[in-house]
C-alpha cells in the first residue's frame, strides 16, 4: 500500500486506509504527468512526496500525541473542553480523526479561535511558549 510505504503512523486514529487512498491518487497522478506529460519522472514524484508530507504532517504529529498516552498537555485539555456540548464541533472532530477533513482544516488557527476563543488561543500560545522554553 502506498499510504504505508510513505510514513507509518500509529493506529490511534485510524489514518492508515485513508492516507493509503490520499496517496495512490496523488501517486498516479505524479506517474502519469511523470511519464506523459513531458515533465521529468524525477520532479513529479518529488512534487509528490512534498505534498503527501504536507498533507500527512498536522495528523501525523496530533496521532503521536495521542499515543503517547502523556497526560493531557494544556492544548488538548482545551480542546476536549471546548469540544464538550457542540455536537457539531464532536462531528467535526470526528470527521478529522477518519481523514474526512483534512487535520490542517481543523487545526488551523481560524478554526482553533472559533473554538477556543481569545482567552484559550491565549492560554494555549502560553503553554506553548513555556514548553519551548
Amino acid at each position: 500500500m502506498v499510504g504505508d510505504a510513505g510514513l507509518v503512523m500509529d493506529p490511534v486514529t485510524g489514518m492508515g486506509i485513508a492516507d493509503a487512498f490520499r496517496d495512490a491518487e496523488l501517486l498516479t497522478e505524479a506517474v502519469v504527468a511523470g511519464l506523459g506529460s513531458g515533465t521529468l519522472l524525477d520532479t513529479s514524484l518529488a512534487r509528490y512526496q512534498r505534498q503527501r508530507d504536507e498533507s500527512a504532517l498536522p495528523m501525523y504529529e496530533f496521532t503521536t500525541e495521542l499515543a503517547a498516552f502523556r497526560p493531557l498537555g494544556v492544548e488538548q485539555r482545551l480542546l476536549f473542553n471546548a469540544l464538550a456540548g457542540k455536537p457539531a464541533e464532536v462531528d467535526r472532530f470526528l470527521a478529522m480523526l477518519t481523514g474526512a477533513i483534512p487535520a490542517a482544516d481543523f487545526f488551523s488557527p481560524r478554526h482553533l479561535f472559533h473554538l477556543l476563543g481569545l482567552r484559550g488561543m491565549m492560554k494555549a500560545a502560553l503553554a506553548q511558549r513555556r514548553r519551548a522554553a
